[in-house]
């Protein structure tokens, strides 16, 4: 933790650090009152007071059945709903420590990249569980590693193993190439959101044994153009929104591809969109992003193996 310098011209703080200086003494005052054990507490195995901000780990820890011993969650969690009467947080840049802190929390389950998050938290005594979540494998190692941490690993084990079977119930024929576009508003097809390798869309399209267009792109979400996608001339174009659409709405996004029909996928009707926040959280919920996928493409149940 950083601590406020003199002024180089009066040797004196600053009244802005003196505020900060006052913030931290406040903070570790208030965790050296939330943090010495009361009665019973030593004693407790597993933490009740569990605070998350990220989607995808608020989604898990419901999913595991810990929602009531979540405490509070992040600005932008909205699911299940059951959630909504916690308190806001804050976001990845603005976690509110104090706020969080003052919740008296056992445990802070975060994501690696909330570094201030799980810095902040750990410096004033805090247990935290940090995550990486990118893919469907990472959702299910997870839920193992909450599972471990809270005393849910039974729970945590069947997730798992259920969420990952599922992945390989359905199947397309003849590995069709998709073409992928993230987050565009109709009447734009500029620079476009696509994803890349090791992101839970090309996980989930691989495991319908279909072919992520853009694989060969640099990074996980990279930017590209029209003129690529025409060159490309992909078997499927799929819209990816987060903000659920009514039936015009959807009809203005494919309206932008059916001028172009040179295009396979507009020849061939093979344009999709899909649209709720299910899309774009990797979390439990990849479940019905791939079920909606595999309807879209048309895939077909993989038969059981034999005994």
């Amino acid at each position: 933790m950083s601590h406020p310098q003199p002024t180089p011209h009066t040797g004196r703080r600053s009244q802005s650090s003196r505020r900060q200086s006052g913030r931290i003494w406040t903070l570790l005052l208030l965790a050296s009152c939330l943090l010495v054990p009361g009665p019973g507490r030593a004693a407790e195995a597993e933490p009740q007071r569990i605070v998350a901000l990220a989607p995808n780990v608020v989604e898990l820890l419901f999913e595991l059945g810990l929602g009531d011993r979540v405490r509070g969650v992040g600005d932008y969690c909205h699911w299940p709903p059951e959630l909504e009467a916690l308190p806001r947080l804050g976001g990845l840049v603005d976690p509110h420590l104090e706020r969080i802190l003052g919740l008296g929390p056992d445990l802070v389950v975060a994501l690696e990249s909330e570094e201030r998050l799980a810095t902040g938290m750990e410096q004033l005594g805090v247990p935290v569980l940090r995550l990486h979540i990118e893919t469907a494998a990472e959702v299910a190692e997870a839920a193992r590693k909450i599972g471990e941490a809270t005393g849910r690993n039974e729970v945590a084990e069947a997730f798992a193993h259920g969420f990952l079977a599922h992945l390989g119930s359905r199947r397309v024929v003849g590995e069709p190439s998709v073409a992928v576009v993230f987050g565009r508003e109709a009447g734009t097809l500029g620079q476009l959101m696509t994803t890349g390798e090791d992101t839970y869309v090309t996980e989930l399209l691989t495991h319908l044994g279909a072919r992520n267009l853009f694989t060969d792109a640099i990074g996980r979400y990279p930017r590209i153009g029209l003129e690529e996608i025409l060159r490309r001339d992909p078997d499927w174009i799929v819209e990816l929104q987060w903000e659920e659409r009514d039936a015009r709405g959807r009809d203005l996004l494919l309206d932008d591809w059916r001028r172009f029909s040179t295009l396979r996928a507009v020849q061939e009707g093979r344009i999709g969109v899909l649209d709720g926040g299910y899309t774009v959280i990797p979390g439990p919920r990849l479940r019905q992003l791939y079920d909606a996928l595999a309807d879209l493409l048309g895939a077909e149940p993989v038969p059981p193996p034999p005994p």
